[in-house]
């Protein structure tokens, strides 16, 4: 599906360039590239200058009155009941999905048959997180919509949307935003694969909202480090984009107590992953007994990370780096080895170290 979608705009340039221009073809340079369209960074959404302030006001218990017609029974309730309430719906979901991105939406969501799309736009893409507990978040297709694994058949009564259980409640007024808005950011584990939403945190998010998420998975994708970054961030594809998203994690998201970031930036190459070619290194595609290439390729893997990591000054309780297992044995393998402190299972491993003083 996203393949589709990036190549209906695609084609539909080509067309468009290949078309004379019948009217005026005399003095034109054909060699010339006159697309009068803005890049897309700069048609990325921003939050209003002005807000109005949410203030924060006496708990309604203090003055509702069941028999003033403009009070609503929930507000009569004490306010630690109504806390309780707001951890029931909005604490300790299994995660959510939040992701603005640069697409073609489509007509017809779910399918393609008899689908038309729209024009490229940004677009947010929100959902509850409906993987199979079992499953490793670097598994998981919520976030990029597409096939299992994932156990949304497992809650029929919920659709993957955000919806009525969450922004309902949030947007029934002011008092029960004020109150309720911090359980939802703070009790919850935020998923992010795409790189608007960690470079411009701050046209795209209340700042005072982004600094209160505490637990944070970021997937860095092929297409966010490859293609995406040149065309929807205007960053230079490979390790300069990995290092601008790995560098504005603390700024965006300064109240983190637990980070994982989980590198996809791979491709499928036989039965191997390997980062993209030219996008990354050129090294990265040397053989495996290549150890000196390996090694540089490992030292910025966990450079960044660690660089990320320090910047919060020890206020992570949890970090961690994620790795595909075949990329994780041919970059990190000896290091595991060496570790003092493992843990491992049938399909899976990972190590503690030091960070660097």
């Amino acid at each position: 599906m996203d393949r589709l979608r990036r190549m209906v705009p695609r084609i539909s340039r080509q067309r468009s360039k290949q078309q004379p221009d019948r009217d005026n073809d005399s003095n034109d340079n054909t060699d010339v590239d006159h697309d009068p369209r803005p890049h897309a960074i700069d048609l990325l959404p921003t939050l209003p200058p002005h807000r109005s302030p949410i203030t924060a006001v006496p708990s309604a218990s203090h003055f509702a009155s069941p028999d003033r017609p403009d009070t609503t029974t929930f507000l009569t309730l004490p306010y630690e009941l109504r806390y309780q309430i707001y951890l029931l719906v909005l604490a300790n979901r299994q995660g959510l999905h939040v992701n603005m991105r640069y697409a073609q939406a489509t007509g017809r969501p779910h399918t393609t048959e008899g689908a038309y799309f729209h024009e490229e736009r940004w677009a947010w893409r929100a959902s509850t997180c409906h993987r199979d507990p079992h499953v490793h978040p670097a598994f998981d297709r919520c976030g990029l919509g597409g096939p299992p694994p994932t156990a949304c058949h497992l809650h029929p009564e919920t659709t993957c949307a955000i919806g009525a259980e969450v922004m309902g409640l949030l947007l029934t007024c002011r008092q029960v935003y004020w109150e309720a808005v911090e359980v939802l950011y703070v009790r919850n584990t935020f998923y992010i694969n795409t790189g608007a939403t960690v470079l411009y945190t701050e046209r795209l998010l209340v700042p005072e909202s982004a600094a209160m998420v505490t637990s944070l998975v970021f997937t860095v994708t092929t297409n966010t480090v490859s293609i995406f970054a040149q065309e929807h961030l205007k960053l230079k594809p490979g390790w300069e984009a990995y290092a601008a998203l790995m560098g504005r994690i603390p700024v965006a998201f300064p109240g983190l107590r637990k980070l994982q970031v989980i590198a996809l930036a791979a491709r499928r190459a036989g039965a191997r992953w390997e980062w993209p070619t030219n996008n990354i290194l050129d090294v990265i595609e040397a053989p495996p007994e290549d150890r000196t290439a390996n090694e540089a390729v490992k030292n910025k893997l966990l450079g960044y990370m660690d660089d990320t990591v320090m910047a919060y000054r020890g206020q992570l309780r949890e970090a961690s780096l994620v790795f595909e297992r075949d990329v994780f044995d041919k970059y990190v393998g000896g290091d595991f080895a060496a570790a003092e402190r493992t843990e491992s299972g049938e399909n899976w491993g990972r190590f503690w170290r030091q960070l660097p003083s």
